[in-house]
């Protein structure tokens, strides 16, 4: 139901988290320690970097690191740059565009309950619960 950028983002913040809020990674590593295409990566990290969720540095001593703790970041916060969840419950499934008030198309209703249930879950679990139950032997 993600894309395969929100999938990433979410692995790569979860490797950040795991080294420590003061360590410092470069993009090649994470993408080596991953198995994800650095290009990729990259772009992707540079977007997190712009919504806060990440701090970048250029230099020697840089590479990223988490904005914030990560009890303090949602995954909706990291998928919410790639994904723009909140759109699409207006979005139709059977026509282009949206459906329109008094005009919704028959699977409205249950596409925004889906979506709706969807943003939920993404903005109540964090990357600490995340990390959690990676911790827990639910192995990626």
């Amino acid at each position: 139901m993600l894309s395969q950028s929100s999938r990433y983002a979410i692995r790569a913040c979860c490797h950040l988290a795991t080294a420590g809020e003061e360590s410092w990674l470069l993009c090649r590593n994470i993408a080596s320690d991953l198995d994800l295409p650095a290009p990729f990566l990259a772009k992707l990290l540079g977007t997190l970097s712009t919504e806060g969720i990440l701090k970048s540095a250029r230099g020697r001593a840089g590479g990223f690191h988490l904005a914030r703790p990560a009890e303090e970041i949602t995954l909706l916060q990291i998928v919410e740059p790639f994904e723009r969840l909140s759109d699409q419950t207006s979005q139709c499934l059977l026509r282009s565009g949206a459906c329109e008030e008094g005009n919704n198309c028959g699977l409205h209703e249950s596409w925004n309950g889906v979506m709706d249930s969807l943003i939920q879950f993404l903005g109540r679990v964090t990357l600490a619960d995340t990390i959690g139950s990676l911790e827990g032997g639910s192995n990626s």
